[in-house]
């Protein structure tokens, strides 16, 4: 029943998406105004059994300047990472950025797949303004 929930929602969503496609013209493709790797260093948290780990790293980000003016930074990586307690972590890290004047949203997730005993565990940090709002959803496997 989840499931069938959950197609329906989609389908809902995809239907709207559509018919708003129809109607807009479509816009030119964004322009990408920087695409490269920056040095990373970040200290996640498994909020499953409270391990910490630092780890330095090379993300890959890309910025584009849309027609409309708003600017959208995507960034990625993919880590290795060993944690406080000794358990190794495949770490994949995901934010998106986008902004424009009067109003940005922020949201970072973070899925680290741990290669032992260790919970896995996903955390998603979302910032939004306006009006200004913050939520952290922490999820945990195994």
């Amino acid at each position: 029943m989840g499931l069938l929930k959950s197609l329906i929602r989609v389908g809902t969503v995809l239907a709207a998406g559509l018919g708003l496609a129809l109607q807009a013209p479509v816009p030119a493709a964004a322009e990408v105004v920087s695409n490269g790797w920056m040095s990373f260093a970040s200290n996640p948290v498994n909020q499953c059994n409270g391990e910490t780990a630092y780890f330095t790293g090379d993300i890959h980000s890309v910025i584009r300047v849309q027609d409309d003016g708003s600017t959208v930074q995507h960034s990625n990586g993919h880590f290795t990472i060993l944690g406080s307690q000794g358990n190794t972590y495949e770490l994949n890290w995901q934010e998106r950025f986008v902004s424009s004047p009067g109003q940005f949203s922020f949201t970072s997730r973070q899925m680290a797949v741990s290669k032992g005993a260790a919970p896995n565990f996903i955390v998603t940090f979302t910032f939004d303004f306006p009006p200004g709002t913050f939520t952290v959803d922490a999820v945990c496997h195994g």
